[in-house]
């Protein structure tokens, strides 16, 4: 009962890029006769997000794993910037995540 107490962790899992590559990534080679100043709608899952699963799950409670990143290309800032977020967007949904976790603490 008294570890209940014990501080929690949380780990925001990593964002996924919409660069116009094979994967999304930007270090990954471009797809050709492609907008590079826009950002690609919907990418397979991140690398970086498949990696963390791997290695944290039942470890630590993740802070957007419902949240489908992969799909929301779109809400990216745009102009050649496919790995940060309009706002209110994106973030929100994450800040949403931690509210929900915390709400759900007992304080007793």
């Amino acid at each position: 009962k008294s570890f209940e107490k014990w501080p929690h962790f949380l780990y925001q899992m990593s964002s996924s890029m919409n660069f116009w590559t094979v994967n999304g990534v930007i270090s990954s080679p471009r797809a050709p006769g492609k907008d590079f100043m826009s950002c690609q709608p919907s990418v397979p899952q991140a690398p970086s997000r498949v990696n963390e699963i791997g290695t944290l799950a039942g470890l630590v409670q993740f802070i957007g794993a419902d949240v489908d990143v992969e799909t929301l290309g779109e809400y990216h800032v745009g102009h050649g910037d496919c790995l940060h977020w309009i706002q209110p967007g994106v973030p929100d949904l994450f800040a949403a995540d931690v509210a929900d976790f915390v709400m759900g603490l007992s304080l007793s």
